[in-house]
């Protein structure tokens, strides 16, 4: 009896071994996150809120300007896609905007830690006193992480406003184009 209770015990601890020396994969798999779709820019959000309820509103943005931007009923929109190649869980690569505002420029994400840089090489905007479209160009300017998936893709900024005294994380969110 003593026997078999060994051999159950040794049993149990060969069954479990796998789990214990099995690896976790906690890295984004960037290459699909960022290439093979086209990006639609959804809202500007605060880290950390609802944006899709409460999106940021900045003191230099009209509303008549919000409305344009509204994905539903405006008239501007800010599509982005990526090109890149993946080693070790890094991709590198190119960007380009197009849309209501329009960039070029290349980035880099990193899969284990999230972090995001990016370089704007080229920029414009249909309307030159649409303040929104700058802030977009200003996110992508001044990326550092990101988090996403296949069907959410969030690329986060710092971002000082003249009425903050600290500056504050905000979000570029975006969501698959549909065709």
């Amino acid at each position: 009896m003593r026997n078999l209770k060994k051999i159950k015990w040794v049993w149990g601890v060969v069954l479990m071994l796998p789990l214990l020396f099995g690896s976790c994969n906690n890295t984004d798999d960037v290459q699909s996150i960022f290439t093979g779709r086209t990006w639609r820019l959804s809202y500007i959000a605060q880290k950390g809120k609802n944006g899709m309820l409460d999106p940021y509103r900045f003191s230099d943005v009209t509303q008549t300007n919000y409305n344009a931007w509204d994905a539903s009923t405006g008239d501007r929109s800010f599509r982005i896609d990526f090109d890149g190649t993946t080693t070790d869980n890094v991709i590198a690569g190119t960007f380009d905007g197009f849309g209501s505002v329009t960039m070029t420029g290349t980035f880099q994400a990193d899969g284990k830690n999230n972090e995001f840089l990016s370089r704007v090489t080229k920029s414009s905007q249909s309307v030159s006193s649409d303040n929104y479209a700058k802030k977009i160009i200003e996110g992508m300017k001044n990326a550092n992480s990101y988090t996403g998936d296949n069907n959410n893709l969030y690329i986060y900024f710092e971002y000082q406003s003249a009425q903050q005294y600290d500056p504050i994380t905000l979000c570029l969110v975006f969501a698959p184009a549909r065709s």
